[in-house]
Order: C-alpha cells, then sequence, then structure tokens
C-alpha cells in the first residue's frame, strides 16, 4: 500500500483544548530583525497547491508578501496573535525574539483551527525541543512532514542566509491530507500519528 493511501484513511483527530489566555501577555515582535527569514518559494508554493490557495499569513510583512501572496496579512502593526484569522493559513512565525515564541504561535493556531475560523493550515517551524510540548499538541491532530534538509531562508535584502543552524518541520492541519503528502513527500517524509 502506498504512503498516500496509508495517510488518507488516517481519520482527523479532535483538537486538544488549548487556550492563548493561559500564555503570557506579549506582543509579537520584539523590536529588531532577528525574527525576518523569509521562505524560499518552493515551499510556499506547495502549500499553496495543498491546500488550494493562502487566505491568510498572520506573521507576514509587504516584503514576504510578495512571495506568499496571502489574499491577507498581519505584520507588526497589525500583530497576528491579536487577530482573528480564518480560511487558508500559512504560517512561518517568528521564533527568535523571546524563548516560547514559536509556541504562542502554535497555539494561536491550534486555537482558530479548532473554533473552525481556520479550515487548513501549514506551520513551518524549527525542529526544536525548547517549544515541543505545544508541537507535540499540533502533531496529535496535523500530518508532519519531517524536511530532510535545512531550509536556507532569505534575508530581508533577498539574500539566502548562510548555514541554517537547526533542522525545520512542516505541519499541516486540515482535510486535504493527501494533497498535503503529494506536495511536500520531495521535501522528506510525511507521518501520521497512529490511533492507539
Amino acid at each position: 500500500m502506498s504512503q498516500i493511501a496509508l495517510l488518507s484513511q488516517v481519520p482527523a483527530a479532535t483538537l486538544p483544548a488549548t487556550s492563548v489566555a493561559t500564555l503570557p501577555a506579549k506582543r509579537h515582535f520584539d523590536a529588531g530583525d532577528s525574527s525576518e527569514w523569509y521562505t524560499p518559494a518552493e515551499y510556499i508554493e506547495a502549500a499553496r497547491a495543498a491546500m488550494g490557495g493562502i487566505d491568510l499569513d498572520p506573521a507576514s510583512c509587504e516584503f514576504a508578501n510578495q512571495v506568499v501572496a496571502a489574499a491577507r496579512y498581519f505584520d507588526r502593526a497589525t500583530d497576528g496573535l491579536g487577530q482573528q484569522w480564518r480560511g487558508r493559513v500559512w504560517l512561518n512565525p517568528p521564533y527568535s525574539d523571546h524563548k516560547g515564541q514559536a509556541a504562542r504561535w502554535a497555539a494561536k493556531l491550534l486555537h482558530e483551527y479548532k473554533s473552525g475560523r481556520v479550515s487548513q493550515a501549514v506551520l513551518l517551524v524549527n525542529l526544536s525541543t525548547a517549544y515541543q510540548p505545544m508541537l507535540q499538541e499540533v502533531a496529535k491532530v496535523a500530518l508532519v512532514c519531517m524536511v530532510d534538509r535545512r531550509i536556507r531562508f532569505y534575508t530581508p535584502e533577498g539574500s539566502k542566509r548562510r548555514s541554517p543552524t537547526q533542522a525545520n518541520v512542516i505541519y499541516y492541519l486540515g482535510e486535504r491530507r493527501q494533497a498535503f503528502t503529494e506536495h511536500f513527500r520531495r521535501f522528506g517524509v510525511v507521518l501520521a500519528r497512529c490511533e492507539d
């Protein structure tokens, strides 16, 4: 049986109870440009194809949206953590401004998905134990692409960053599991949670 056939038989799990309100209050960006790591187009195009489009990038800017081409995006001024999200979401959150930042974005994504406002989402983060508990919650309801290379992100100036220091993982939440598998298996193995 093919990998796609196996994954298509895995039912979507029920989201765990997650509350953004339980997280410490902090605006989503601190001053500085340490979170400005722009995703290469090949990953965004795969997300667009898997989801059938991108309605929202909640952690973006005008420069990044030239590639993401989301119908709507939130930037530093509009603070995506404080907004409601809707539709198909692409999320490469900031995670270097302070400890736990990516976990806050993952919690917000789960909250919006559970509410039904987000129908699908692709979340790209570092493979890091610093926010592992929250990403374990995401993995309970998502497909997981273990990227087989370190992604070379772009700088605000448009050049590729030097050797990335961490591996990456990409999560998919939604019902188009087979489409995600088809479009992301070229980046690494796609895993689904086994039901007990």
